[in-house]
């Protein structure tokens, strides 16, 4: 293998690795925010299946509880999407100190 061409590999072996810290570090911000929506949705009576929660993570939180409350129908009809949004932001306040970034991505 020339220089070159060991150069290509390493920067693209390099480039994979980071892709996958990333991912790995977004992907555990997910199951966050799916745990802070569950919490606020049982605060208030509702309960939603988490893969149902999941589907809808990263929409605005109007549009993913206007869209998620359609899908689950809750017998409750008089929800403050303002306060669940609250709740939903405190929860998961809380719970992404939990989640560590991986070395590779700290220095960045």
């Amino acid at each position: 293998m020339s220089e070159s061409s060991r150069r290509i590999f390493r920067a693209r072996s390099w480039g994979c690795q980071r892709w996958y810290s990333i991912w790995t570090a977004l992907s555990s911000t997910v199951y966050e925010h799916v745990a802070a929506w569950s919490d606020a949705l049982r605060s208030e009576g509702i309960l939603a299946p988490n893969w149902k929660i999941h589907r809808h993570v990263g929409m605005s939180g109007r549009s993913f509880l206007r869209k998620l409350l359609r899908d689950i129908r809750p017998r409750r009809r008089n929800l403050s999407i303002d306060r669940l949004e609250k709740k939903h932001d405190i929860n998961f306040g809380k719970s992404i100190r939990r989640i560590e970034i991986p070395p590779d991505l700290s220095s960045s």
